[in-house]
């Protein structure tokens, strides 16, 4: 069995669910060093992939957007690149679009700001089928991860070391 990272929420996500969404650690050292490539650099630009669960709630598939554009304080997603991922995972996998986790150049940066907090209400409104949604922030080399429900309660945070 491979091992797991596991971030359990509050509350199950729907009757019999565990209550938790895992991800295959290798993937995630896969993912993270792939954000990661640059961050040594003083001010790199902001980067993001996109996550996709199963219908078990695993983050099994992840994709660095290479497209968007980012800047010193700034993400902007190649929105039309990400939707084609997106419906792939879906024909192809079965995966559903679960959220993202994007990097913050500056240490101890690891809160969601303002922005991300409408990117993240923004993201629940354009996604009806979506019961929560995961969020996160890699900063100095280090994890957060938030999930928040439909009315936008946040149901867990988590600071893991990557």
């Amino acid at each position: 069995m491979k091992d797991k990272f596991p971030i359990p929420l509050s509350y199950p996500y729907k009757e019999g669910d565990a209550g938790e969404i895992c991800m295959d650690a290798q993937m995630l050292a896969d993912m993270l060093l792939q954000l990661r490539s640059g961050e040594e650099q003083d001010n790199c630009p902001e980067k993001a992939c996109i996550l996709g669960s199963n219908a078990a709630g695993e983050i099994v598939r992840f994709h660095v957007d290479t497209e968007g554009i980012g800047g010193r304080t700034s993400y902007l997603p190649n929105t039309a690149g990400l939707e084609q991922v997106i419906r792939m995972w879906k024909i192809e996998y079965a995966v559903a679009f679960a959220g993202l986790i994007h990097t913050h150049p500056h240490k101890n940066a690891l809160a969601l700001s303002p922005k991300d907090l409408l990117f993240t209400k923004a993201l629940l409104a354009l996604n009806p089928g979506l019961q929560r949604i995961v969020m996160g922030i890699l900063a100095g080399g280090e994890l957060a991860l938030y999930c928040f429900d439909r009315d936008f309660l946040r149901i867990y945070d988590r600071n893991k070391e990557g």
